[in-house]
Order: C-alpha cells, then structure tokens, then sequence
C-alpha cells in the first residue's frame, strides 16, 4: 500500500487532535516542537523464511546498520507527545550455496540476496521522568512498511559459470503495522537531550502463492539525540490610563511608595 495514502489522513488527524487541544485547553499552550535521529544496530527476525528455503541448511545473515529521525509535539509537557518517525533499517545481504553431484561433475548453486525494509508512521509517546533530568520513554504506533529485495541465481559446473542460467528477480512487500519502542533519555541542556532506544516494527505479508501470512520483525537499539524548541517567552500588557501599555503583574512606581517617599515625607503628606 501507498504510504501516503495512510500517513497523509493520520497526520491531518493529528494536527487536528493539537489544534484542539490548544484551542480547549490551556496548560497545551506550554508544548514545545521536537526534532530528533540516531543510528543503531538492526536486526531483522524470522526474515529468512522470506528468503530461503527451510529444507536447506544455510546461514542468513540478518543483521545491518540502521538510522532513524523524527519529530513530534508535546500535547502535555514532559508527559505525552505526538510523533512522526522514519526508520530505515538498514540492508541486509546474504549468499546461499549448494553443491550436488551430476554425472557430469558437481553443480554449484549460488544465490545472493539482499533487502532493505523501511517504515514511516505516526505514534503517541508517554514518558516518565525521574528529576528534571532523568526520564523512560515508550512509544506505540501504526506505520507503513516496505520491504524491498533482490535475488540474483548463479550456477557453475565444473567451476564454469553458466551464463544462459544466471537470473536477477527483484520485489517488494509491505504492509500497515503496529510498531512500538521504550528507552531513555537524559537532558543535556534545555533543549538538547540523548537517548537511547529499542524499535520494533512488527511486519505481516501475504505468502507468495496467497494462501497463507507470514511475518517478520525489524528492530534495531539507537542511540541518538533530540532537539527540543523553547517556545517564545509569553507576555501579557494592559493599557494605562494615559494610554500606554504596562506589564501584567507590575505597577507604578511613585514618591509615595513606602519603599521609595522622600524621608520627610512632606510630598506624601494627606496621600497615606
């Protein structure tokens, strides 16, 4: 399915949900806009049933080098937030062989694989601090992922390549899913923090023949940091009566003020 399709609707509802909330409730006004990325370890489980052919003995490398950004708003300060996040997981690539013996001397069969799986989504993200600098975070969201792959068949007799059987097939799953994540994060500054975190995007695709589903995890551990933008300082004036304007919680400072009347206090005579 078209990422768009899912991620433009849920970004207007989100933005709606905000606007909302500013509009109804106050203590929203405090929220501040966040950006954010890492990078980290991937790994992606049970992708081989994707690949290879469970009758075979082989090893599937499932591990690479992923990265992630995202951006959010914070709907209760320091709380609760709404995120848009993007996770490439990075690619993995694999080479599969098998020899059988023919008459006319043995046949190597090798196939090398790789695939890339990619997620865009929108999510709602608790947090739970420990001080002013301390805090566990989670998220869960709905995303769309797509996973993208490439065969290429190559077979050698008597190590002699033949070309005419040399094949090169590439693909594409993807889906809507569930994904979650949990960490920390520490607070650097006011605005800047580090955190790290574990990313799990859960993935469920039809079987080739369309008989059945199968699945495949990618997560990967990130370390990264956030950036998070101070609003601008709120002041409130109101008029005087000459005209001009004052700041809210302030007042006129004159001769009379006890802290300020002149010592004999003639000026302030009949004032007090």
């Amino acid at each position: 399915m078209g990422i768009l399709r899912f991620i433009l609707p849920a970004v207007v509802a989100a933005l709606g949900v905000i606007h909302t909330s500013n509009v109804c409730a106050g203590a929203f006004s405090d929220g501040r806009f966040y950006v954010g990325g890492g990078v980290g370890y991937s790994s992606y489980g049970s992708l081989e049933d994707l690949f290879v052919d469970p009758d075979l003995d082989n090893e599937f490398d499932d591990t690479a080098v992923g990265f992630g950004v995202f951006g959010g708003w914070e709907l209760i300060p320091r709380y609760l937030s709404v995120e848009l996040n993007y996770v490439d997981f990075g690619e993995v690539e694999s080479e599969l062989s098998e020899t059988i013996m023919s008459g006319s001397g043995p046949e190597l069969y090798i196939t090398a694989m790789s695939g890339r799986t990619t997620t865009t989504g929108i999510s709602l993200r608790g947090s739970i601090p420990f001080g002013d600098r301390l805090s566990a975070f989670a998220k869960l969201g709905i995303s769309s992922w797509e996973f993208q792959y490439t065969y290429e068949d190559e077979v050698f007799l008597n190590g002699d390549q033949y070309e005419e059987l040399t094949s090169k097939y590439s693909d594409t799953e993807d889906d809507n899913d569930l994904f979650f994540s949990v960490g920390m994060e520490y607070r650097l500054t006011e605005d800047l923090f580090i955190y790290g975190e574990y990313f799990s995007q859960q993935a469920e695709y039809s079987a080739s023949d369309g008989s059945s589903y199968s699945w495949f995890e990618a997560s990967s551990l990130m370390a990264g940091v956030r950036w998070q933008f101070s609003p601008p300082p709120r002041s409130s004036s109101r008029k005087k009566s000459d005209g001009t304007t004052k700041s809210s919680g302030s007042r006129d400072v004159t001769a009379c003020d006890e802290r300020f009347k002149d010592v004999s206090g003639l000026m302030c005579r009949g004032r007090d």
